[in-house]
Formats: structure tokens, sequence, C-alpha cells
């Protein structure tokens, strides 16, 4: 109102007016008649209201570990891992007769190795960051875990074997291989292409427990696989227990790790992955960190995949174009 204008004015400027009465003082005020109120119109220097800020940090979708996990582990404290491994088999055994020589046989082999290898991976983060957000610390921890291991898990089915990458099980794997049923398949399909494949391994007299690895787009592609043209029967030894799929009673890993188009399939009990430790982070000075109140967060893994030379057939690897073209009839 304006007559609590005027009051809060008088009072505002009460030394002025002494002053003016025993003297010349000259002074003015201005007289402002009340108006409506709003934030946008009253309120400088800072929101109000609050904003309610949510705890953490909302992150960045990763994909899900599932290569590491399929293998399994031995610590070492050795930086290579050797073995020996059969390479040839001579003579035969045909049966002795009365008074005869029996058959002799004997084994060659070899010694190989496998080196370890390091993957790492660092934060540099200032120590105001690290005061003055209190879950920062424990949030890059565990991001530059997370990150390391998802590494870790592709270098084990990806890598090229050329240090500092790991030999990833798909270098180790066998290429598929039609055998007997090329050209032979009638309309070839994804489907057709596992069971072959599946087969080849079992001719190389591993006869351990199988797992496909494909990616999610191919395993979405074989769900939607009809028996035929004109049969739209879905394929039958397909099935799903619970989120598990399995062909012919052989679990189907979905993995975005791996090439869409592109199966892995194999047991993989017959590979190992060895290793140092787990993860292990460090937080210390790195430089001139001291002088620039920086911090360097620090994780480490070493280690390796091995798949021991016998075994490699134990694996086969092929990609679904060109092995179903393999099967197909002419």
């Amino acid at each position: 109102m304006a007559e609590n204008s005027v009051r809060k004015a008088l009072a505002d400027n009460r030394e002025d007016f002494i002053k003016a009465k025993d003297g010349r003082h000259s002074f003015r005020f201005e007289l402002k008649a009340a108006a409506d109120m709003t934030i946008a119109g009253n309120v400088t220097g800072g929101d109000v209201p609050q904003a309610q800020r949510l705890e953490g940090i909302n992150d960045i979708a990763e994909r899900e570990a599932k290569s590491y996990a399929l293998f399994p582990k031995l610590r070492t404290a050795a930086n290579t891992i050797e073995w020996v491994y059969e390479t040839g088999q001579d003579g035969t055994i045909d049966g002795t007769a009365e008074g005869a020589a029996k058959d002799q046989i004997d084994n060659d082999f070899v010694v190989t190795s496998v080196a370890l290898v390091k993957r790492a991976a660092y934060f540099k983060v200032s120590t105001e960051m690290l005061d003055d957000v209190s879950f920062m610390e424990g949030w890059l921890r565990n991001k530059l875990i997370v990150r390391l291991f998802l590494d870790v898990d592709n270098q084990v089915l990806n890598g090229n074997g050329t240090a500092p990458n790991l030999k990833g099980v798909i270098d180790y794997a066998t290429a598929f291989a039609a055998g007997t049923f090329a050209n032979t398949v009638d309309s070839a399909n994804d489907a057709d292409s596992l069971v072959v494949a599946a087969n080849q391994i079992r001719l190389a007299n591993h006869n351990g427990a199988l797992t496909i690895m494909m990616h999610p787009s191919d395993v979405a592609a074989l769900k939607l696989v009809k028996l035929s043209a004109s049969d739209k029967r879905y394929v039958e030894r397909l099935m799903m227990v619970g989120s598990q799929m399995s062909l012919d009673g052989i679990p189907i890993i979905e993995n975005t790790n791996i090439t869409a188009g592109d199966f892995l399939i194999g047991d993989f009990a017959k590979g190992t992955i060895v290793e140092k430790s787990g993860i292990e982070i460090e937080i210390g000075l790195d430089g001139n960190d001291f002088t620039k109140n920086m911090r360097t967060i620090l994780a480490e893994w070493r280690g390796q995949l091995f798949v021991q030379n016998n075994d490699t057939t134990a694996f086969v690897k092929g990609t679904f174009a060109t092995t179903n073209a393999a099967l197909e009839t002419p």
C-alpha cells in the first residue's frame, strides 16, 4: 500500500530529515507504489525456490560383461604360464601273434607358454573435486573398475594376441568347416550352421558342455526363423526356459560385444584366465600432481587367457552369411 511505502521511506531517510532541519542539506528519495510480486521480478542473486538435486550421477548405460565369467580362473605369482602338449602319435597297435614282436608306439611333446600382459587406466582429479563432492571419490573408483573390467572382458573375447593385448578366445577358435554337410542343406539358416558347428566340435573328440555366443540381433533373428517359406512354424529345437534360450539343449548367450552376424560356440571350460590378482586400485601423486592439487586414481589388471594347443578345436567360430552359404544346396 502507498501508506506503507511512505512510512518506510521516512524511516529510511530519517537522518537526512534531521540534517535538513538544522541547515541546508539537499537529498532526495523516491516513493514507489506497491506492485505485484513475482519470482522473476522480485528475486535476484539466486534461485528461489532451490531445485531439489537427486543424489549421485545418472551413469551412461554400460554393456554387460558376458565373456569373463565363462572361463575358469587361475591365480599366479609368475609372469609366464607354460604347459606341455602332445604333438604326435607314432606307431600302430595290430595285436601280437604267438612268438612275434609286440607293437611299439611313441608320442611327441612340445613345451609352450604365454606371457601375462597388463591392462590399466587412470583418472586425474583435483583435490577440490574430491573434497567438495562427497560421493565423487567412491563414484570414480567404481567407474574406473567397471571400465577396466569391461576392457578385460572384451580382451578375453576379441584380443588379437599382440602384446599388450590378450589373446582372445576368438583368436584361438577353429574356423567353421561344413565337412560332409557342404551343399546338402535345403534353405540353410542360422540354426543349421550352429548344429553343424557343434558337430564339428564333437568330431574333434571334445565332449564337454557347449555354449553358443551370439549378438542379440542374431538371437532375435534366430527366434524368427520359420521351418520353410511355406511352413510358417518356428524352429522347434529352439527352447526358452526362464530367460535362457537354448538350441538342442546348448545354451545361447547374447553378447553385444561379439560382431553382429558372427557366432562362437565352444566348451569354455577348455580356456583359462590366469591373473596376478583382481583389479587393484591406488590413489597417489604423479608428476606435478602435488603442485597442481591433483590426485591420480589408477586401476591395473595383469593376466592372460590361454587355450592349450589341443583344445583349440573345442571352439568354432563363423559368420552366418558364409556358413549358411556353405551348407546350402546348389
